[in-house]
């Protein structure tokens, strides 16, 4: 995250809730005078009033203490994995989501706002990933997720994809703990070996554009083989990732219709790799440089492909669900 004053950085926008106590010390910086002042300490209420001010601040006056960054998301990540149930997700998770989301969607045109808010949430999915009982501790894991801040166009899309499809599943409520972090980790490492396919491939997912049936099936042209990648190596290493993250894995290329990697069709597709299909299809378009989309738009684009009446890609009843939290 790019530092905005020496010691300092633009405060996440998860951490600021009307009506709860400050999660963080809260910082302002004030351009006229150069100083940074405080504006609430941690654990005192903030009102609506005082979120409204905050996020319509300047890019860089709202803030915090970088060394403070990683006890929060820690702290965060504890939020979410522990009210209300053992195993079921608590509102608690729902209401950071979908703040987070409306923050992406509020970015309009602003790709760098965009980006870092996408990071940040990639980051709390992190933590919750690896703060869960029984994660993976294999060298690989660990590796793959040191990875995730690289700047090639592969690492951000993993995070991006893991980041969103965790806040979707989060703020559509509903699901279980296990099920956010199976999904976290789909996401993170679900094309990892696409990089090892041809260019032409890279460059036609990255884009958004949809492989043909032909394509995404002709064993010569080895498509599949990115996920089955994936696969092989958390065999090999041993990563000890559940069954259930490794379906979303294996369904993540799969079309609601049919017409998918390897045909599973409809309420055959687990129904986290269906968000993960709509996450990963949504990052390739706000993401593909030079033609990036808002959220909106990227949503818009994805009904329009399930309406033509050709194929139906996503899960018309998802799609629907995620209108009043995307638009």
């Amino acid at each position: 995250m790019k530092l905005t004053t020496q010691g300092y950085i633009k405060i996440p926008i998860m951490f600021l809730e009307a009506e709860s106590p400050a999660k963080v010390n809260i910082h302002i910086y004030m351009p006229l005078n150069r100083k940074v002042v405080s504006f609430r300490r941690k654990g005192e209420p903030l009102s609506l009033a005082d979120v409204m001010t905050l996020t319509g601040l300047g890019a860089s006056q709202a803030l915090m203490l970088e060394s403070e960054y990683a006890a929060a998301l820690e702290e965060l990540a504890g939020d979410v994995l522990a009210p209300e149930s053992e195993t079921t997700l608590g509102s608690h998770s729902q209401a950071v989501a979908r703040v987070v989301i409306e923050q992406i969607a509020n970015a309009k045109a602003d790709q760098v706002t965009r980006r870092v808010t996408l990071d940040n949430a990639a980051d709390l999915a992190k933590f919750v990933l690896t703060s869960m009982k029984g994660a993976p501790k294999s060298n690989y894991y660990q590796l793959i997720l040191s990875e995730l801040k690289n700047e090639d166009v592969f690492a951000t899309h993993n995070r991006h994809v893991g980041a969103l499809a965790a806040l979707i599943l989060m703020a559509l409520g509903g699901y279980e703990k296990k099920d956010l972090t199976d999904i976290t980790l789909a996401g993170f490492f679900h094309d990892a070996f696409l990089k090892d396919m041809p260019k032409a491939f890279q460059d036609k997912h990255l884009s958004g554009s949809d492989l043909s049936l032909e394509v995404l099936r002709a064993p010569e042209l080895g498509y599949y083989r990115h996920i089955e990648l994936v696969l092989k190596k958390f065999d090999d290493e041993k990563v000890g990732a559940s069954a259930s993250a490794m379906r979303v894995i294996v369904q993540h290329h799969e079309n609601f219709d049919g017409s998918g990697l390897k045909g599973t069709r409809e309420n055959a597709i687990y129904p986290p790799a269906r968000i993960l299909r709509i996450a990963d299809d949504l990052i390739c378009l706000m993401n593909c440089v030079g033609k990036e989309m808002t959220l909106q738009d990227a949503y818009a684009r994805l009904c329009a492909v399930n309406s033509e009446g050709v194929r139906v890609i996503y899960d018309p009843e998802l799609l629907a669900q995620l209108a009043p939290i995307f638009t």
